[in-house]
């Protein structure tokens, strides 16, 4: 059973790119595209007003990135990194909520999970199914 199920891991990792990928084109699209609203929020965020740009582009050509297999560690990393910046700067507030009070909190918790599914990636890398192991082989 757990054979058959190991068997399946390529497709695991495949589903699990293109659904973080598919999830943060759709976060980062908009903030290219239309940027005016999120360049008067990020500040309220506590972040620079042209860090909208840096965020879409980490987003929408990450997520492209993870969805295709290409440079997928690399993405990851990227991403990984921004979700847990946003998760400890806007959505983690320890001070009202308490330590764990994030969890199940006007979705609080995603951000985290998405910074450790990238995180997942990172380390794991794109699979079988991905141009990283088409072009790169063993190296991916």
């Amino acid at each position: 059973m757990l054979a058959k199920l190991t068997s399946l891991k390529p497709v695991g990792l495949l589903l699990v790119r293109a659904v973080m990928g598919a999830a943060m084109i759709t976060h980062g699209y908009p903030k290219l595209l239309n940027s005016a609203p999120f360049l008067e929020r990020f500040p309220q965020m506590g972040f620079p007003a042209w860090t909208v740009y840096v965020v879409g582009a980490v987003e929408t050509f990450g997520g492209l990135l993870l969805i295709l297999g290409l440079f997928t560690r690399f993405a990851a990393f990227f991403i990984s990194g921004e979700m847990f910046i946003a998760f400890l700067q806007v959505h983690w507030k320890a001070a009202e909520r308490g330590v764990l009070g994030f969890l199940g909190s006007s979705r609080d918790e995603y951000p985290l999970l998405l910074a450790v599914v990238a995180f997942l990636l990172l380390t794991t890398g794109a699979g079988t199914f991905s141009l990283d192991r088409l072009l790169f082989r063993d190296k991916a």
